[in-house]
């Protein structure tokens, strides 16, 4: 385009994409705008754009002359004697490509929910049978052995003494596998019964002191996946303190409010260079990453070594029907 503004030069890939020829637009102040840009309000902006700018214009959605739609960016040159030079590139197949991306990584994450759903479902079915019926089972046979003890019969007395050993310690190997599976209360009783009742068992099989506050939990239900997501979090990120950090105490804090759901789980030990760790491809940090981003949240790990780690997570609460209620803490209070 000359100094005033009319076209001097178009390509033949212009003439292509757009479908207006040199000799129609030739000499002409872009007469061909308004079918090309029908908003007017966008089409000044585009015209403003050419007028003043010496950049790129991304988001530009020109329409052709068969009414075709064509994502574009544009770069506009400005000579010193006036000269326009605009470059646009159509990008209407990247961004369909970019389209189909997005929509096959929103139908995984769906896929990925799903089968997490499916996971514990299977764990509390597995729990339940377990605690139903092989530990009933088990029971039964403990009645039975002693029993038997109690029958005076001496050189019997022995073999029952070990069988019943070994059924007690079936019982509470049942038991405790069908807790690990998942805990009944917290389908139950909720997070925060839950939560408790990991932190005490912790505490005594890894001798780790657990320092831990929370808010807003108190007599309080979140939905199912909020509450699963957030246990199971908690749960991998105190398995890797007790593994990695070698600390005596892990601070745990959980913070709800109307709106979100925080959790924080900090230690002062041994600490890592995260940019030497993939949250995509470490088993217990990617699934923890997963939880969080299918619900809509994030995880946040601060760590370096020799300076302990901070694992931070936000999970976003679906607004309750009616009432409202006050915000239990603010997160800036986190620190205190």
């Amino acid at each position: 385009m000359d100094a005033n503004g009319r076209t001097e030069l178009v390509n033949r890939e212009w003439e292509h994409t757009l479908g207006w020829t040199l000799e129609e637009i030739q000499g002409q102040n872009l007469d061909i705008t308004a079918a090309t840009f029908p908003d007017p309000e966008y089409r000044r902006g585009i015209l403003k754009f050419i007028a003043e700018s010496n950049g790129e214009w991304r988001d530009s959605k020109p329409r052709a002359r068969n009414g075709r739609v064509i994502d574009t960016t544009w770069t506009i040159v400005h000579l010193s004697d006036g000269t326009r030079i605009g470059i646009g590139q159509d990008i209407t197949e990247r961004k369909r490509t970019e389209e189909e991306l997005r929509r096959s990584r929103e139908q995984l994450r769906s896929l990925a929910r799903y089968l997490q759903l499916v996971r514990e479902e299977e764990r509390a079915r597995i729990a339940r049978e377990l605690h139903d019926e092989i530990g009933q089972a088990l029971t039964a046979i403990k009645l039975a052995l002693e029993a038997g003890m109690r029958e005076p019969i001496d050189p019997a007395k022995s073999g029952l003494a070990q069988a019943l050993k070994v059924a007690n310690e079936l019982i509470g190997r049942v038991r405790d596998l069908s807790l690990e599976l998942r805990p009944a209360m917290l389908d139950d009783l909720g997070l925060l019964a839950a939560l408790r009742w990991h932190l005490e068992r912790y505490m005594d099989q890894v001798k780790v002191n657990v320092d831990f506050k929370h808010s807003g939990l108190e007599r309080r239900r979140l939905e199912p996946e909020t509450e699963t997501a957030a246990y199971r979090i908690v749960q991998e990120a105190l398995t890797n303190a007790a593994r990695h950090a070698r600390v005596e105490t892990v601070e745990v804090g959980v913070w709800a409010d109307e709106n979100s759901l925080c959790l924080r789980v900090r230690d002062r030990g041994a600490g890592f260079d995260p940019n030497s760790v993939s949250l995509t491809t470490t088993g217990g940090l990617s699934g923890m990453r997963e939880r969080a981003i299918m619900l809509g949240g994030w995880i946040n790990i601060d760590s370096s070594p020799s300076a302990g780690t901070v694992l931070m997570a936000k999970l976003p609460l679906r607004p309750k029907v009616g009432g409202q209620r006050r915000a239990a803490n603010a997160i800036a209070e986190q620190e205190n």
